[in-house]
């Protein structure tokens, strides 16, 4: 409403101004484009802080330090927000992850973007899991740690989670030294904020659009783990644009 009247008064003023000299009215369309943005500030503000977001997600969606895996070229960005401890991101990555990433990933049409979004008052090792697959990407065993994650959400220990990087031929010292890193707790926090601020309230949600490298625009939201037919079908309609 406030900027559907904001709007009139541009129009207005525009409309009485035809005579005006050229700097009076260019400096009163600037003050007027100021204060539109101020006020749509303002609403985004109210919006997320009241829980409803993903009435005003901006139109395109970072990637910031989310781990990623295919052509970085590639023409469709698939960005993930997942927990590590929740079923039904497990289902995803056992279950539709795979067929996705051979047909899609590995193929060079879409690049994948894991971020962070442990629901910590529900499973409150999920930073813990988050930290782990951030040091994981870190020795390059990302995946395999992953569904390890995902697989074993009530066996998140240092000692047991070091045992399966050495499995995997990664560094147990390395681990530690990472697992203590401030800087890298932090990014968790700042992913975790940020969905938020989007309206993501369950994991695992996607948002799956145009790759503009550092970002997705014109995407589509997907919530759960939806069947691979319904993954294609939107894959398919973006690849086909």
């Amino acid at each position: 409403m406030l900027k559907k009247i904001a709007l009139l008064s541009l129009f207005t003023v525009l409309t009485g101004c035809q005579t005006a000299g050229e700097q009076a009215f260019t400096k009163q369309v600037q003050e007027l484009t100021a204060r539109l943005d101020k006020i749509e500030k303002v609403q985004t503000e109210i919006a997320q802080r009241s829980g409803m977001g993903a009435l005003v997600r901006p139109e395109r969606l970072e990637f910031a330090d989310g781990h990623q895996i295919g052509d970085v070229k590639a023409k469709v960005a698939m960005l993930e927000f997942t927990d590590l401890q929740c079923p039904f991101c497990a289902k995803f990555q056992n279950e539709i992850w795979p067929t996705l990433k051979k047909e899609y990933v590995d193929t060079g049409k879409v690049l994948f973007i894991g971020r962070d979004n442990p629901l910590y008052q529900q499973h409150v090792q999920a930073p813990y899991a988050a930290l782990a697959l951030k040091c994981a990407a870190k020795q390059d065993i990302y995946e395999p740690i992953k569904t390890y994650l995902l697989a074993n959400p009530g066996a998140l220990e240092e000692e047991k989670i070091g045992e399966e990087f050495v499995k995997l031929k990664g560094d147990k010292v390395a681990l530690k030294t990472c697992m203590e890193d401030k800087e890298l707790r932090k990014s968790i926090g700042v992913s975790t904020q940020y969905a938020a601020r989007l309206g993501v309230q369950s994991t695992p949600t996607f948002f799956i659009g145009k790759n503009e490298t550092t970002h997705v625009s014109e995407y589509q939201e997907i919530v759960g783990a939806k069947s691979v037919e319904e993954f294609r079908a939107v894959l398919d309609q973006l690849l086909a644009k």
